[in-house]
This record gives C-alpha cells, sequence and structure tokens, in this order.
C-alpha cells in the first residue's frame, strides 16, 4: 500500500484554489471514508472493501458537482493518507486489490479524524480563495468502534462530531457493527456492517447519497423547504443554502430506502 505524500496533497490543493471558477463552475462536495483496517476488523474486511466500491459506483455518474475523496486508512495502529483527489479518476478495484490483505493493528480514531478534518480545511480554504462553492462533507466513519486511545481522547472527537451534525457541518455516516452501533453516538447515520442484510443496507445508504448529491432543488417534503434561495453571488450564503438541501436530501431518501 502506497501512502499519499504530503506535497502531494499540497499540489492537489493548490489545483483547486488556483481553479478557474465562474457563475456555472459546479459546486464542490468532499467525501471523507476513515477505514479502519485494525485488527478486530478482520472479519469485516470485505464490508469495508464493499462500501469503498459502492461509493465508486453510484457517484461516479453524479453530474453538476466535483467530488473530493479522501481516504484515510487505520492500518497497523498508523492512520495515513491514503486517495486524495478528484472521484472521477478513483479506480475502486485497483484501491480495494491495494489494500493489505489482513486488517492488523490497534484503532487510533481521534487521530485519524483530526488528520482527517484537517484536510477538510485545506479543501474548504482553497475553495475560499478560489471563489467555488463548497458544500458540508460527506463522512464515512468504517470501523468496530473498539478504539485504543484514551477515554479523553474518544470523548473529545465524540463531541466535536456531534457538534458537527448539530450545526449541519457535515453528514455523518457510521458504519459500525450492530453490537456497538451506539459506540459512535455523533447522531449520524447508522450503517451496520454485520447485519444479515448488510450489502442491501450499504447499497440503499449509497444510493441514499447519489439521489440527494443529483439534485440542488429541495425534496418535497424536505426539512429546509421554507428556506430561501440566496443569489450564487452570495458565496458564503449559496454554500450554506446547498448544505442544507443536501443535509435534507440525505435526511429524506436515506429514510426512503431504508422504510
Amino acid at each position: 500500500m502506497k501512502y499519499i505524500e504530503e506535497t502531494e496533497i499540497k499540489r492537489i490543493v493548490h489545483e483547486i484554489e488556483t481553479m478557474r471558477v465562474g457563475a456555472m463552475t459546479h459546486p464542490r462536495t468532499p467525501i471523507c471514508l476513515i477505514l479502519d483496517y485494525s485488527g478486530s476488523m478482520n472479519s469485516y474486511k470485505k464490508e469495508a472493501d464493499l462500501i469503498l466500491d459502492k461509493i465508486a459506483y453510484h457517484m461516479q455518474g453524479v453530474g453538476h458537482r466535483y467530488f473530493t475523496l479522501i481516504i484515510i486508512l487505520i492500518y497497523n495502529s498508523e492512520c495515513h493518507v491514503a486517495y486524495f483527489g478528484d472521484l472521477t479518476h478513483f479506480d475502486a478495484k485497483a484501491f480495494i486489490a491495494s489494500l493489505p490483505k489482513e486488517c492488523y493493528g490497534q484503532t487510533p480514531l481521534a487521530r485519524s479524524v483530526d488528520m482527517t478534518d484537517e484536510y477538510l480545511n485545506w479543501i474548504n480554504e482553497a475553495c475560499n480563495k478560489s471563489g467555488q462553492i463548497c458544500t458540508i462533507p460527506f463522512y464515512f466513519i468504517v470501523t468496530d468502534a473498539l478504539t485504543t486511545e484514551s477515554p479523553e481522547e474518544y470523548k473529545r472527537i465524540l463531541t466535536r462530531l456531534s457538534s458537527d451534525i448539530m450545526y449541519n457541518r457535515k453528514i455523518i455516516i457510521e458504519c459500525v457493527l450492530t453490537q456497538n452501533k451506539d459506540a459512535l453516538d455523533f447522531g449520524g447515520y447508522k450503517v451496520s456492517i454485520d447485519s444479515e442484510d448488510r450489502q442491501k443496507v450499504i447499497e440503499n445508504c449509497m444510493k441514499a447519497l447519489r439521489y440527494a448529491s443529483s439534485t440542488e432543488a429541495d425534496v418535497k417534503n424536505g426539512v429546509f423547504s421554507t428556506i430561501t434561495k440566496p443569489p450564487k453571488s452570495n458565496r458564503k450564503a449559496y454554500s450554506e443554502y446547498l448544505s442544507s438541501i443536501l443535509a435534507s436530501n440525505m435526511m429524506f431518501f436515506f429514510s426512503q430506502f431504508n422504510d
């Protein structure tokens, strides 16, 4: 497994920062994925790989939006950037083939969240400089939630991610074991990677992402249906508007596919 060097990440961020942006430029939506390949996840490696494959399958066909994919891999008690770039260039099958054959090590979950959030900030700052609209991210955490960090560190990330959901800063999808479904108590969407119908559950989650991302219009029963659409010239307000619509659509379609 070859990890992405920080110099390469900075080069990609610089491309976003210096891209030509006009009234017809599509918004950018980051997709972040913290992939736990620690030893205790060995029995669920296939499910973790399936999530990667389904993200690519469903989201690469979505138009009118740029997706920046960030994958942080937890392996051998460390966390590293395994992918950083445009989703259209992501070859899921080749990437999965390059991953370690067996899961190993401990779970520095808090450290991986810190790393992911740092790179998210880089993308947001780059969009601010270029003038591109950047929405809140889809934020996957694929883990059995058996972190080996201190309770204080774990509580710190729980508090931060719960706040991110409350203030509409992230759309968090918690891909966890059924027995540990309350371990990541952020209030995000739950996807059980050990349930009998786990393949269907994962598929339905990705469908919800695709449908939520495929339109800038509010869904009929969306919780943000009364929000006023600001002009695109007000970049900050328009970004918040699109983020609200994205969150509203995700809520609607996730419930539709999982009823």
